[in-house]
């Protein structure tokens, strides 16, 4: 291994260094799995994704230019198999069913000023589950 930097272990691993690329998994596990989770809300199938999201990098890394970090690469791969699952899913937003004539939901945001963090963050992490995948995968 050359050094410990992203672009040395990338470029160990395109030269065949399994250890460089199992560094490299060990770097981004985490970021990665919070991402395709927050896009899935789905522990079993994030944990899907994220093998199939390394199986991808690992078998397209000689494909890897450097115009971007391999980190932002990576990071497209993920989002990209998180879109693909949920269009396969078929996912569609939960709305409550007391609609209005027109048939739009209006939410309701009432909080107290007596919430306490749990509860709020709570209440965000419902609020970003509660999106479209597209915008879900933004946040």
């Amino acid at each position: 291994m050359k050094d410990g930097s992203e672009k040395g272990l990338v470029a160990d691993a395109k030269a065949g260094d399994r250890k460089a690329f199992d560094q490299l998994v060990r770097m981004y596990k985490d970021k990665m799995f919070a991402l395709i989770y927050r896009t899935t809300n789905d522990r079993e199938a994030a944990l899907d994704l994220l093998q199939e999201t390394f199986f991808a990098a690992f078998k397209e890394l000689r494909k890897f230019r450097y115009e971007a970090a391999f980190s932002s690469w990576l990071y497209r791969i993920a989002a990209n198999k998180s879109a693909n699952y949920l269009r396969r899913k078929k996912l569609i937003p939960f709305f409550s069913l007391s609609a209005t004539a027109n048939g739009y939901v209006e939410p309701a945001y009432e909080m107290s000023d007596n919430t306490s963090l749990d509860e709020l963050n709570r209440g965000v992490v419902e609020a970003v589950a509660s999106l479209p995948p597209k915008q879900r995968a933004v946040l």
